[in-house]
């Protein structure tokens, strides 16, 4: 199913797109998807489609400063603002779908921000689902950045010092090629702010883990060099709930549904879906 987009405005003004993929009957299931740093929600298109052939609606957002929404681009003022624009998205598409399980995906930044809310608030959901979540930032990411951030970003919050580089994204030449030319990603320097408040809610989600007590699938490749797949494997570790998933793909990296094993990834997470979906949740 084509996806079409549409914008809500959050309560301070800021106008946030988001796109739907919806399925040629009622849903079985309603997934909302959060992207990642620098990219945005029209990437899940392949993904989108698939779910939705499934039986699964898809309904994704593009994050402030991402994509098609407001804000400056890439700039991570506060996690929490992150957190309250999902929750609020949730809160809609719930409205839309009253009846039917719902369930909250998050890839790379965006499983960080899913995974502070499936730890910090009561979610609506019948599950989460992690691909790649940033738990841990690799120490082979902007090493002086990580050591400076904290410091900078008070003193110069915008001050762009790191390009988000895609060579590490996908094994997949043309899939680093399209996000290179993908005039909705953004291609500039990320700012210390937004490097900060990234190691700043990876540590506060550390301290959490236990807290966890939803169902969740945490999906990651082992040969990740962007976020660190331990940090999926604490999470399996430590978390409360008591139906938990860990997929650790051997070999792949960051960007799993981009992978060229992106069909048996896919096809695990619908297997997942749809079993929590049937389930009563």
């Amino acid at each position: 199913m084509k996806s079409d987009g549409s914008y809500f405005v959050r309560n301070d003004g800021m106008p946030l797109h988001h796109r739907r993929w919806l399925t040629a009957g009622e849903p079985k299931a309603v997934l909302v998807l959060v992207h990642g740093l620098s990219e945005h929600s029209g990437r899940y298109d392949d993904l989108g489609r698939r779910l939705s052939q499934a039986g699964c609606a898809v309904r994704a957002l593009d994050l402030r400063g991402h994509g098609l929404s407001g804000g400056d681009r890439a700039f991570v003022r506060s996690f929490t603002i992150h957190m309250d624009d999902v929750a609020d998205f949730l809160h809609l598409v719930r409205g839309d779908h009253p009846n039917t399980p719902l369930f909250l995906f998050g890839q790379s930044m965006g499983g960080l921000i899913v995974a502070l809310l499936a730890a910090e608030r009561d979610l609506d959901v019948c599950g989460v689902v992690l691909s790649a979540p940033a738990l841990r930032v690799s120490d082979h990411v902007a090493p002086m950045l990580r050591r400076m951030a904290g410091i900078a970003s008070l003193v110069a919050p915008r001050l762009a010092v790191v390009r988000i580089r895609s060579a590490k994204l996908s094994r997949a030449t043309d899939v680093v090629a399209g996000f290179e030319s993908d005039p909705l990603v953004f291609h500039g320097y990320m700012p210390t702010r937004t490097a900060a408040e990234i190691l700043r809610a990876a540590k506060r989600v550390q301290r959490r883990l236990e807290a966890v007590r939803l169902p969740f699938l945490a999906m990651h490749g082992s040969g990740d060099e962007v976020t660190d797949p331990e940090g999926s494997r604490q999470l399996y570790r430590r978390a409360a709930s008591s139906d938990k998933t860990l997929k650790i793909y051997d070999g792949l990296w960051h960007d799993l549904f981009h992978e060229p094993e992106k069909e048996q990834v896919t096809r695990d997470l619908i297997d997942w879906l749809q079993r929590l979906a049937t389930s009563g949740c």
